[in-house]
Parts: C-alpha cells; sequence; structure tokens
C-alpha cells in the first residue's frame, strides 16, 4: 500500500470482504483482501481445502466471495510487464526484484504519503 488514501479507505473498513481491481488482468487482485466483520465468520466457514479439479481451467481470483472489488484506486501487478511503479500509484503488487533501487520510490516516503 502507498498512497495514505488507500491507506486511510483500509483503516475504515469495517465490514465485506474487499478487494481492490487489477486493470492488467479485469480481474479482482487478491494480492490485497480486507476481510472485516461478519466477513471473517463467512471466510472461517470456508471449506480448509479446494478440491483442485474444482479449480481447472478457472481463475482463482473470479472463485473468491468478495463483497465488493474497489476500482476507484490506482494499482496493478507492475512487475508483470513494465519496470516501474508510476508515481501516482495507490498499491502495487508483484513489483519486480530486479528494479534499480530508485525505482522503490515509495519506500523513501513516510506513513503519512510524503
Amino acid at each position: 500500500l502507498i498512497s495514505a488514501r488507500i491507506q486511510r479507505y483500509i483503516d475504515n473498513l469495517a465490514e465485506g470482504w474487499t478487494a481492490f481491481w487489477c486493470p492488467r488482468h479485469g480481474m479482482p487482485e487478491t494480492a490485497i483482501q480486507v476481510i472485516a466483520g461478519s466477513a471473517i465468520a463467512r471466510l472461517a466457514a470456508l471449506p480448509a481445502t479446494h478440491p483442485h479439479e474444482r479449480l481447472v481451467g478457472r481463475e482463482f481470483e473470479l472463485q473468491l466471495p468478495f463483497d465488493f472489488v474497489e476500482k476507484e484506486f490506482l494499482g496493478d501487478r507492475y512487475g508483470e510487464y513494465g519496470p516501474v511503479v508510476p508515481g501516482n500509484a495507490d498499491y502495487a503488487v508483484q513489483v519486480r526484484s530486479d528494479m534499480p533501487d530508485s525505482e522503490y520510490w515509495w519506500m523513501r516516503r513516510g506513513r503519512n504519503g510524503k
């Protein structure tokens, strides 16, 4: 989580199972999920194992029972297709480990995004 805006949003979530949007693949981003309130009991009630056969040919990201997929924040699986994370990103996942240190600009920011 990079921006103060997305951090505040998550801090204020009190109910539901929320994921963010992955524009690269056009589906929920499962690397960041917020499960709060009564959704915690729903998570606990899911089967402990998912037989592989049930997932063959199906995207795992579309099998989870999200209440909401938030599309108002900028983020993506940047490492899959580019060498940098944009300076206006709210979140980043699958960031490449071989990027130059200068590309980890968000690591130099404080908790408040400055």
